[in-house]
């Protein structure tokens, strides 16, 4: 079995001491950074140890590897707007699921969400929906600063002069 090759491994030699039932050992070198392992014939032989375990950890890599954006702003944003519409624990529940805001389905995928939003522009930037009593969808859904958000909300009051509509904020910043 000497020079033999399993999946990443190498058979050198045989071990020093068989396994306690008396079935035979062999030293293998596994290709990723050469290190030596011991291990059963009969695993050799079966296909159950193809590495030193570096073939587990690259495979579980690739498998679980799903966008590389958790953590992202953009991440958490979706996070919790799943949250707040879904999770009837969440204390923000009331306010959106609860009184009927949903998602569009597209977006029970992250990689569709950030697909169709893209990129946040900026920090001070969040999700707005621009039918606030409407869903979480491509369509209504825009990226907006923290000065937008502030005046898309039910709380706010609207002054009408002119023929024109604003929060009291928004004529201040304009009349000065």
């Amino acid at each position: 079995m000497q020079n033999k090759k399993f999946g990443r491994l190498t058979v050198l030699e045989a071990a020093p001491k068989l396994r306690p039932d008396g079935h035979k050992r062999w030293l293998c070198r596994c290709y990723c950074d050469g290190k030596v392992i011991i291990v059963d014939q009969q695993n050799l032989k079966n296909g159950h140890t193809k590495s030193c375990g570096c073939l587990r950890k690259d495979t579980s890599k690739t498998v679980n590897y799903k966008h590389g954006k958790t953590g992202t702003p953009e991440f958490i944003t979706w996070v919790t707007m799943r949250q707040r519409c879904g999770n009837r624990n969440n204390p923000a529940y009331s306010a959106y699921g609860g009184r009927g805001i949903a998602i569009d389905p597209r977006w029970d995928s992250f990689e569709q969400f950030l697909a169709d939003m893209g990129p946040r522009p900026r920090l001070d930037y969040s999700l707005e929906r621009l039918d606030n009593d409407g869903p979480y969808s491509p369509s209504n859904c825009v990226w907006a600063s923290d000065t937008v958000q502030t005046n898309n909300t039910r709380r706010n009051r609207f002054l009408t002069f002119g023929g024109k509509k604003q929060t009291l904020q928004q004529w201040s910043r304009e009349t000065g």
